[in-house]
Formats: C-alpha cells, sequence, structure tokens
C-alpha cells in the first residue's frame, strides 16, 4: 500500500514536471526550491488524502486532516493562502484545507 502511495505521488509530480523522487523512508527524497515546494506540497498533499480516503474511512481523513492543520500556526495559513492565489489547482488545496479546519 505504502508503494501505491509513493506511485500515485510520483504521478501527480510528472505531471507537474516537478520531477521529484520520493522513498518509503522519508516521503520526499531530494533537495527542492522553495518555489517548487510552494507549488508542489499542497498537491501532494492533497494526492495523499485522496489515496487515504480510498483506502479507509474519509470522514477518519478529514478529522486527521483537521488535527493536522490545527498544529499549524496562523502564519503558516496566511502563507498558504498567499501563495495560492495564483494556482486554481493549489488554491482548490488550501480551499479544502480551510474547509477542514471549520
Amino acid at each position: 500500500m505504502s508503494q501505491s502511495l509513493l506511485d500515485g505521488l510520483l504521478e501527480t509530480s510528472k505531471k507537474h514536471n516537478w520531477q521529484m523522487r520520493f522513498n518509503l523512508q522519508t516521503i520526499l527524497d531530494g533537495d527542492y526550491s522553495l518555489e517548487v515546494l510552494r507549488e508542489a506540497l499542497p498537491i501532494l498533499l492533497e494526492t495523499a488524502k485522496q489515496f487515504a480516503s480510498g483506502v479507509t474511512d474519509p470522514e477518519i481523513v478529514g478529522a486527521q486532516m483537521q488535527t493536522l492543520s490545527m498544529q499549524f500556526s496562523e502564519a503558516v495559513h496566511r502563507d498558504v493562502a498567499f501563495y495560492c492565489e495564483e494556482k486554481s489547482e493549489v488554491r482548490f488545496a488550501a480551499n479544502l484545507l480551510s474547509a477542514v479546519q471549520r
């Protein structure tokens, strides 16, 4: 199952031409620019959430996402909102994260 998640992340990475590498120990493998990470991480998080929702209960996944989201400071959420304004797919992921918080 872990390999299936990594395959999904790799597919998403290729779709966006990010040329990222993934491994089972740390998930993200490599050094990437802040610009790439700002764009990629929300979309990769959404990919992981969809995967988890497909193999378990989506409500449990939503609750876990809300718990995770509450661990980040308001400054992080503000920065995510700021950097997501230009990219509709990223904005979707940010809106989803905000909805999970409510």
